[in-house]
């Protein structure tokens, strides 16, 4: 729709807000006059945005993550019906990182989709992630898995800050 501007105030309520935030960084937004803003057309207000590429990978990245964490809750469940114990009891552990692999799973196939309430848990997901690489690397004394593992962690906040995810998350990326 390429029609001339359009006051805002003469539009029916639902239209005036969309279910997505609009920010008055906006390009439609030319200008203010007595409070009424004019835009160059509905269909621009209504327009959702395709998401950048680097929110994509990194949805795919903690997808990933998520995916391993799942494998490795059915390997100790598995480890668990065969009856092995060890010093951390299986099964508890089995369900937290089925759990937590679930979540990292849905969080990531958000991500890939564009919504843009994903990107705050899969930050929070990086950051105690890279608290257990730092355990696995130091007190643990397992390098070879702690370090390529926050390599990964560091990898996935970069794509989740770049400037192109920074612009699609405050929604000023439109123009």
């Amino acid at each position: 729709m390429t029609a001339g501007p359009v006051d805002v105030t003469r539009l029916p309520a639902r239209t005036i807000r969309p279910s997505f935030r609009f920010r008055a960084c906006h390009p439609a937004v030319v200008g203010a006059s007595r409070g009424k803003r004019m835009l160059r057309s509905a269909a621009s207000l209504l327009d959702v945005t395709a998401t950048p590429r680097p929110v994509r990978i990194a949805g795919v990245l903690v997808g990933l993550q998520g995916a391993v964490g799942v494998a490795i809750a059915v390997g100790l469940f598995v480890a668990a019906a065969r009856g092995r114990t060890g010093p951390v009891p299986i099964l508890a552990t089995g369900i937290w990182l089925a759990s937590f692999g679930a979540i990292l799973l849905a969080v990531g196939a958000s991500l890939v989709r564009g919504r843009h309430g994903a990107r705050t848990p899969a930050i929070v997901a990086q950051l105690l992630l890279l608290g257990v690489c730092w355990y696995a690397a130091g007190p643990s004394s397992q390098p070879a898995y702690g370090v390529p593992a926050a390599a990964f962690c560091v990898a996935v906040l970069a794509l989740l800050f770049c400037p192109p995810t920074l612009l699609w998350t405050t929604g000023c990326d439109r123009g």
